[in-house]
């Protein structure tokens, strides 16, 4: 987010600035006037970039996240107006912030639901028949140091995302999680 009007024509070769001059710089003040428009494109880009996260996002983008997180308002909100009324003028812009932050910090660190027949699904087709039958629940644990940004040079949005390990309900390692066989052929080797 440059503040200088005359970014884009600093880029123009030389040749097509001094032709420019020749006529009065009406390419110039068009390329100004173009340049006020990047400049309020390169804002809201970066003001999208904020509403990605709880913490930066802007009040109507809290409900959208928490409904993602499959978070709903709680009633005891509505106690938190400033004047003491269950109108919740307050308490129901300040508490769903607060509540999806912990919801998203649980989420971290408790691990999100899964289910065994889950490991079968690829990207080449339908899912796969099940060795581990379908009862059962397991959890996708995040792990903070699998943590992976890839940028692919090509102008395309660079993929986050944080590898986890799949966790018994109980906290205790699934033995047939991927990253647990990783361990396990590592630390035998």
């Amino acid at each position: 987010m440059s503040a200088n009007p005359d970014r884009l024509y600093e880029l123009m070769p030389v040749v097509y600035r001094m032709r420019d001059a020749e006529l009065g710089w009406p390419l110039r003040d068009f390329l100004r006037v173009l340049a006020r428009q990047a400049s309020v494109l390169e804002q809201d880009i970066a003001r999208l970039y904020d509403n990605w996260f709880i913490e930066t996002c802007d009040d109507w983008v809290v409900p959208y996240i928490g409904d993602l997180l499959g978070y709903a308002l709680l009633p005891e909100a509505a106690t938190l107006g400033a004047d003491g009324s269950r109108t919740a003028a307050l308490g129901c812009v300040l508490a769903p912030r607060a509540d999806v932050a912990n919801t998203i910090d649980a989420r971290r660190r408790k691990g999100v639901g899964w289910t065994h027949s889950n490991l079968m699904q690829t990207a080449f087709g339908p899912i796969w028949d099940t060795p581990f039958g379908t009862g059962g629940d397991l959890m996708i644990v995040p792990d903070p140091d699998a943590e992976v940004r890839v940028d692919f040079s090509d102008g395309s949005a660079p993929e986050h995302f944080i590898l986890g390990d799949i966790r018994n309900t109980d906290g205790s390692s699934w033995e047939c999680c991927p990253r647990e066989f990783l361990r396990r052929g590592a630390a035998a080797l």
